[in-house]
């Protein structure tokens, strides 16, 4: 519920933008491509191994470190239509609205601004 407010702005900022015909889907980099399927799927897979590889020393240096008991709890306590509600605004919500604002409004003007290299660094 909390996140929702959060999307108000994250979401509502683009929308608006392309309400107000500022900005279209594609340059807020919305464009399918057949051949995005493999690469995307390798650098996610890439990307899942080596957040596992840096939390290996953390592992090592803190025995009882657990970064998965607060989304277990959250978890735990969500049933029936509170389980679908979670799923929808973890598995489906937070990633697109993320990339929507994120690396399509964000990344985009930044690169506008100030070049691709040192956008992607901010």
């Amino acid at each position: 519920i909390l996140q929702a407010a959060l999307w108000v702005g994250t979401l509502g900022i683009p929308v608006w933008l392309y309400l107000m015909k500022s900005v279209s889907w594609k340059e807020f980099g919305w464009e399918f491509q057949k051949n995005d399927i493999v690469p995307g799927l390798l650098i996610g897979l890439g990307t899942q191994i080596a957040a596992g590889l840096l939390y290996l020393p953390l592992y090592v240096i803190f025995d009882d470190i657990d970064v998965s008991e607060p989304a277990r709890e959250l978890v735990d306590k969500a049933t029936g239509l509170g389980v679908f509600l979670l799923f929808l605004v973890v598995v489906v919500g937070a990633p697109v609205v993320e990339e929507i604002f994120y690396r399509g409004l964000t990344l985009k003007a930044f690169e506008k601004k100030m070049g691709g290299r040192l956008a992607l660094v901010v």
